[in-house]
């Protein structure tokens, strides 16, 4: 079986080709992995800061929410 300078070089050409893209899709993956834990961040702070500034009050004029921080941080 001889040696085709062609069919090399097209193999060549595929590994190459093969290669980046795998590492684009690593890229990828991690740039949908980071858009992904900013938008649940973003949703966990709005949840609280929603929670925390809540109309609702007790007797003593505070949030719910305030009582309940303050004494998770200070029981």
């Amino acid at each position: 079986m001889r040696h085709d300078p062609t069919l090399k070089m097209a193999w060549e050409r595929f590994a190459l080709f093969d290669a980046n893209s795998v590492r684009y899709q690593t890229n990828f993956k991690r740039l949908r992995t980071w858009i992904l834990g900013l938008g649940v961040l973003s949703t966990v702070l709005a949840l609280i800061l929603t929670t925390l500034y809540s109309t609702k009050a007790n007797p003593k004029g505070e949030t719910y929410a305030y009582s309940s921080l303050y004494q998770l941080l200070f029981s």
